[in-house]
């Protein structure tokens, strides 16, 4: 391994090391009364190094707690995806509600759509989406929930929805209440459009 690389690699583990340390002791001692000297004892490092990953006890407990929010959103992420994809085999194997599989879309579809607003929705603004952890995972921006298509879009234009992205089969909504432009429309009825 060259020796940047190596050097990279030991400064990460150190900073690992640091936050595992410091959440064993906020977690045995708790927040107040832990001190930064508890977390270098812990850790065995000294107090100069501590401070060259953290600025003070209150960096480290947010670094930590980042980390602990991530897991979490993404445990969410992936158990609401186990859910949707049990749901798929459960219908798939009774054969009795097997015409009822038409609110599920091909996965093929939803990846096209997916890859398209990755790149092409150029603008910022929030994605009202059928599946916003979905369509955060796979662009980065701000998505929202929504069942039905909403009626009222200035509504939503004032809470910096620009974009609504349907990932099920679904007709496109009335354009009577305000308008839209139609940005992707795939032929399994999935669409994107602009508000």
């Amino acid at each position: 391994m060259p020796k940047k690389r190596r050097i990279a690699a030991d400064a990460a583990e150190r900073r690992r090391q640091i936050l595992d340390a410091a959440r064993d002791v906020f977690a045995r001692r708790g927040y107040h009364a832990a001190t930064i000297d508890d977390i270098v004892a812990a850790t065995g490092v000294a107090r100069g190094t501590f401070y060259l990953y953290f600025d003070d006890k209150r960096a480290v407990f947010e670094a930590l707690i980042d980390g602990f929010s991530a897991r979490i959103a993404m445990a969410v992420v992936i158990g609401l995806s186990i859910f949707d994809n049990a749901q798929y085999i459960l219908l798939a194997r009774d054969p009795a509600r097997l015409n009822s599989l038409s609110w599920i879309a091909d996965a093929e579809e939803v990846e096209a759509a997916l890859e398209w607003m990755n790149t092409h929705l150029e603008n910022e603004g929030v994605i009202a989406s059928t599946n916003p952890a979905l369509v955060y995972l796979r662009t980065g921006r701000t998505a929202v929930a929504f069942d039905d298509p909403p009626n009222d879009w200035k509504s939503w234009r004032r809470r910096g929805v620009r974009y609504v992205a349907c990932l099920f089969p679904l007709d496109l909504p009335a354009s009577s209440n305000g308008g839209y432009k139609v940005l992707y429309r795939s032929p399994g009825r999935l669409w994107v459009i602009e508000i």
